[in-house]
């Protein structure tokens, strides 16, 4: 379990607490990207009596096992459809993906990799499943309408509640359902229909319980910057580290051969399902080379790496002449897998503010360990939370800096807290201390403040401390000019409705006031400086 995964325990317990899907009670802000990972933590840890980092390390093993499982069927029912099915399979495709240590890190790390691993497999196995089987159902059975089966277009259009950026995937497999599907009208809408229809309610109660278009973190995070810089830099680690090149040019002459196989036999469905899959991997990677990458090593470039598999997942091997050069090619993937499985050693710090997620908690957490909360005691995440929960049941009221510094608490707090790593921090402190993310995933104000061009941390900026205090602290002789300015800011009209967005009572009226207003909270841009926020919101 990483730090951000108990981000996401957090959710789930103010959810079980009677608070509803916050970070903070108090406070509409939407921290889980992914809003299906997140709802299917909070059910099954609802329904079974254990820790719930434990439940989020199980799901996200069972999920990563599910992936694989339906990959490798969709790619043998797939390679069946081709008519590329002559010799013994091979995972070849899948291997890639199995031997990097960073896939197995991120399986069970309680982040959503592991459902997006499942959800592209499930959609790819359904859609490989309407394809046709020379010889078994005919020379040209008839293509079936664009709804059948029914889970299909509902499962395709999850892409958005996966993951907002794995609404690409929906695109392309939609696409290719399309095309593979009965040319009806009547039928391509309906499966229109099904897929939207789940995202599309998410997305009005988004809008009208978050006051929002997307996730906070959406915003905190910069998710339409543009930092090709360090996004390149993220994905040369990604691709240089654990030497993918090799398995990567060899996947590329896979795919080539077989398309150019589909392209002989005129095989349009197939041969959509292919750029469905593929086209949309591809453009995942331009854009998480754009906005900068991540700050944990390899995880976003996972999942399109995942897609790019699925296409040549397993392969049909022989010795016959021809197929000579398909069985030295599995073999080459096979000794390359060597290298990530048995010799590559990982190192904490890879630069510009990636890192290996996994060795350095581990490395840094005195157990050594990082699943169950308790095995975070004596790091000072748990030191500072047990911290604020003993203080909160002693009946202390303040608010307290990153640099302990403390002020006294605003109406409304009793104990808040500011830090930049808010996971076990947050799951420690318990369900009523405020936390207060210094960085902006958890903080509204804080998210709309923009990401400096060229931030140490990709993702990872701290954000001025007088907005801070202006929100938690009550006015004192502490008080610094920015963060009194900072006070008188927060009564002006725009940052007025967007504290009423979030933490006036849930009524209809307010549910509809929050939907009207969404767009403009979304854009909502405040500058750091006091002057300059002065001037454009006041």
């Amino acid at each position: 379990m990483s730090d951000d995964g108990f981000i996401n325990v957090r959710v789930v317990m103010e959810l079980h607490a009677g608070n509803g899907p916050v970070f903070n009670p108090g406070e509409r802000v939407e921290l889980t990207t992914s809003t299906l990972w997140f709802y299917l933590l909070a059910l099954v840890s609802w329904i079974v009596p254990a820790e719930i980092s434990v439940t989020a390390v199980v799901l996200g093993w069972i999920c990563a096992v599910a992936a694989f499982v339906f990959a490798a069927l969709g790619a043998v029912r797939f390679a069946r459809a081709s008519g590329q099915a002559d010799g013994f399979p091979l995972p070849a495709g899948l291997l890639v993906v199995a031997a990097i240590p960073v896939m197995w890190d991120f399986a069970t790390s309680g982040l959503e990799p592991a459902i997006t691993f499942a959800w592209l497999a499930i959609c790819f196995w359904g859609l490989a499943r309407r394809l046709p089987v020379p010889g078994v159902e005919g020379p040209k059975p008839e293509p079936r309408a664009a709804w059948d089966p029914l889970w299909l277009p509902i499962v395709i259009g999850l892409g958005y509640l996966v993951r907002p950026d794995a609404a690409l995937y929906s695109v392309g497999f939609a696409v290719a359902l399309l095309w593979q599907s009965r040319r009806s009208w009547k039928g391509w809408v309906a499966a229109a229909l099904l897929a939207v229809a789940l995202p599309l309610a998410y997305q009005i109660f988004r809008m009208g319980y978050y006051g929002i278009l997307v996730p906070n973190t959406a915003l905190a995070k910069g998710a339409g910057n543009a930092l090709w810089g360090l996004g390149g830099n993220y994905a040369w680690l990604f691709l240089n580290g654990f030497a993918l090149w090799l398995p990567l040019l060899i996947g590329g002459l896979l795919l080539a051969y077989r398309l150019r196989h589909l392209i002989g036999q005129r095989n349009r469905a197939a041969i959509a399902l292919v750029a469905g899959t593929v086209v949309p991997a591809l453009a995942h990677v331009v854009y998480v080379i754009r906005v900068g990458g991540d700050f944990m090593h390899g995880r976003f470039l996972l999942p399109p790496l995942f897609a790019l598999m699925l296409p040549i997942g397993v392969l049909f091997v022989n010795w016959a002449p021809a197929r000579r050069w398909l069985a030295v090619s599995v073999a080459m993937l096979v000794l390359w897998a060597i290298y990530p499985v048995a010799l590559y050693r990982p190192v904490i710090a890879l630069g510009h503010g990636v890192t290996d997620e996994r060795l350095h908690y581990t490395t840094y957490v005195p157990s050594h360990e990082t699943v169950h909360i308790a095995d975070w005691q004596g790091h000072i995440f748990a030191v500072r939370g047990a911290e604020a929960r003993r203080d909160l049941e002693a009946g202390r009221r303040y608010y307290r800096t990153e640099h302990n510094v403390f002020f006294p608490a605003a109406d409304g707090i009793r104990v808040a807290h500011a830090f930049p790593s808010i996971g076990v921090y947050s799951v420690v402190a318990g369900t009523d201390v405020i936390i207060v993310d210094t960085l902006g995933l958890a903080d509204p104000i804080a998210a709309r403040i923009p990401m400096p061009t060229q931030p140490e941390k990709i993702g990872h900026v701290e954000r001025p401390e007088h907005w801070r205090v202006a929100r938690y602290a009550a006015p004192s002789a502490k008080d610094t000019d920015d963060d009194r300015a900072a006070r008188e800011i927060m009564q002006c009209a725009p940052l007025r409705e967007l504290t009423a967005a979030i933490s006036a009572p849930m009524t209809p009226a307010r549910f509809g006031a929050n939907l009207a207003a969404s767009v403009r909270l979304t854009t909502l841009s405040i500058a750091p400086d006091v002057a300059t926020a002065r001037a454009e919101l006041c």
